[in-house]
């Protein structure tokens, strides 16, 4: 009987966990990574509209990368710029 008791009281912590954490809002730094090959203007449209998102948020935005070349090879300026971001700084949110 107090294993099922306590498998209870687990789930209900771990249930409670979650959607504490759901409820939660990312706060901290950011980047924005956009693949695209649409208009400079869409393109700021699509960065001011991020920025507005971030800030309601708390998420400050340290970079912005545009990637604006038409293949898939991962071996792109852009993308090792992005990797790096994720391996080597604090950032933790990508937009």
């Amino acid at each position: 009987m107090n294993n099922k008791l306590f498998s209870q009281n687990t789930n209900q912590s771990f249930s409670q966990k979650i959607k504490q954490q759901a409820l939660q809002e990312p706060t901290g730094k950011g980047v924005i990574f956009i693949k695209s090959r649409k208009s400079d203007d869409k393109i700021h449209n699509m960065v001011s509209n991020i920025c507005n998102h971030a800030e309601e948020r708390d998420v400050e935005i340290v970079d912005i990368i545009v990637d604006e070349s038409s293949g898939f090879d991962v071996d792109r300026s852009e993308v090792d710029r992005l990797w790096n971001w994720i391996e080597n700084s604090p950032v933790g949110i990508i937009f």
